[in-house]
């Protein structure tokens, strides 16, 4: 069913979510999503103190970059697990990855021991959240998904102000190692339960479309999405113009490189028909999609250091301005959910449009106002994402080929992870090249700080217009092959 503007689908109540039988697939999808949410934010406040213990300051950063590759190359192919494994074998193989990569952190002794854990968290973790979308897309009625996408914001809101506390506060006490076996033991419930609430039955038609389809993973496909990433994180790091910027068109090329040669792979996509048309509903939804997230990354990656040092605030205090990111988004999210169809387009359009609004009031308070201002900029520019953010997976869904359901609920948790990886790099590429360092002055930062969201303001400006494409009344047909 197509989710357009004159579809006889009537938004559901939260009274028709929370019944006996949607909890325990809630329960079910609030815990994968909470251990791979926290542990992202966990990590911010515990790997600095292990780089410490054990050596190896300098590859912080790919402690972050490998845990993204993991999770954006296993959840661009969940859709090709599910189809040979089932959701209840797939759910359990990516909670056990997880629960892995939890033990080598917590008992590495060397920072190569610590990297390969995170990309076997990073692996386990973007399973399980690919796997929460195509639970999301098969367990609830299209009229429900708005509403599960605004609990799902929940999650990642309370994941978000938790996360940073519960690593700070092993941190702090010189356990840091014990927070990422807390972790490994919420894995191993979330294992137990996958076991009990996911018949074994429930395989029975999986089994039946394996002897229709046996997808293969087209590796080569694969290897150009890994090298975009690798790439775009590369150029992040480098305060070299030409390099940097060679490395990010570079790697943008792979990305399209991998959406068009993905198209040709028949049963072996990845993508769902239509990823590569960006002007028809589900490419113009991907794009809407990376393109938003990439705008948001600036200020998660150089907003504490810029309210640190302009500022004055303490890492805590700057922290907690940071998680109103979160907060707005999942607020917002909520508020928004389960509004009549015809709200749709217009929330979407408006959406996308308040977030170029927000990076601009970013461009122009950062530099020299308050923290105050700083604060609504942000909240501004996240709360016109989350307004929006359930109803581009719903139409994105919905739109989809009838075949390609699971393919387009598991790609948009990977379209965040790269817009957030192109995000990070290309705010790495312009502070690294405006001269932005841990000597520089407060004058320069101050100088430096606004470009750092200006230079945004195109993306954002393409996300609008991709917004307008993916709700254009003309699009109202499916995509075809």
């Amino acid at each position: 069913m197509n989710a357009d503007s004159d579809s006889p689908v009537k938004p559901a109540g939260w009274s028709e979510l929370f019944t006996k039988s949607n909890l325990p697939t809630l329960a079910l999808m609030v815990l994968a999503l909470w251990l791979h949410a926290t542990n992202t934010m966990l990590a911010a406040t515990t790997l600095p103190v292990a780089a410490m213990e054990i050596g190896g300051v300098h590859l912080i950063s790919w402690a972050f970059s490998l845990y993204l590759l993991g999770s954006v190359l296993v959840g661009t192919t969940m859709s090709v697990f599910v189809t040979r494994w089932g959701l209840r074998n797939t759910m359990m193989a990516s909670a056990a990855i997880y629960l892995f990569g939890c033990l080598i952190c917590g008992s590495s002794q060397q920072m190569a021991q610590l990297l390969v854990g995170r990309t076997l968290q990073g692996v386990g973790g973007g399973g399980m959240v690919a796997l929460v979308y195509i639970i999301q897309s098969r367990a609830f009625h299209e009229s429900l998904i708005p509403r599960v996408v605004a609990c799902m914001s929940l999650v990642w809101m309370v994941s978000s102000f938790f996360g940073p506390m519960i690593g700070g506060v092993f941190a702090t006490l010189g356990l840091w190692r014990y927070a990422f076996i807390v972790f490994a033991a919420q894995a191993i419930l979330l294992i137990f339960i996958v076991r009990k609430l996911v018949p074994a039955d429930a395989e029975k038609e999986k089994e039946k479309e394996k002897e229709k389809e046996k997808p293969g993973l087209p590796v080569f496909s694969l290897t150009l999405l890994a090298a975009c990433i690798i790439l775009v994180c590369i150029a992040g790091t480098t305060s070299r113009g030409t390099s940097s910027a060679l490395l990010v068109i570079s790697g943008i090329g792979l990305l399209a490189m991998y959406v068009w040669l993905d198209a040709k792979q028949g049963s072996r996509r990845m993508l769902p028909i239509g990823a590569s048309r960006l002007t028809q509903p589900v490419g113009a939804g991907l794009a809407l999609t990376l393109c938003m997230t990439a705008c948001l990354m600036s200020f998660v990656i150089y907003g504490p250091i810029i309210l640190i040092r302009l500022y004055g605030l303490t890492p805590l205090s700057a922290g907690f301005v940071l998680i109103i990111e979160a907060l707005s988004w999942g607020t917002f999210a909520v508020l928004f959910s389960g509004l009549p169809v015809r709200y749709e387009r217009p929330i979407v359009i408006a959406g996308s449009c308040v977030v170029v609004l927000g990076i601009a009031a970013q461009t122009l308070t950062v530099p020299a106002t308050s923290v105050t201002l700083i604060a609504l900029a942000l909240i501004v520019s996240c709360a016109g994402f989350g307004a929006m953010w359930g109803y581009i997976i719903k139409r994105v869904t919905s739109q989809a080929n009838t075949n390609d359901k699971t393919r387009a609920s598991s790609i948009m948790p990977v379209t965040q992870q790269i817009g957030f990886a192109l995000g990070a790099a290309l705010a790495g590429v312009i502070a690294n090249n405006l001269g932005f360092s841990d000597t520089s002055t407060n004058d320069e930062l101050r100088a430096i700080s606004p470009w750092l969201f200006a230079a945004f303001l195109p993306v954002a400006f393409a996300g609008c217009l991709f917004a307008w494409w993916f709700t254009a009344d003309r699009q109202q047909t499916a995509p075809c092959s």
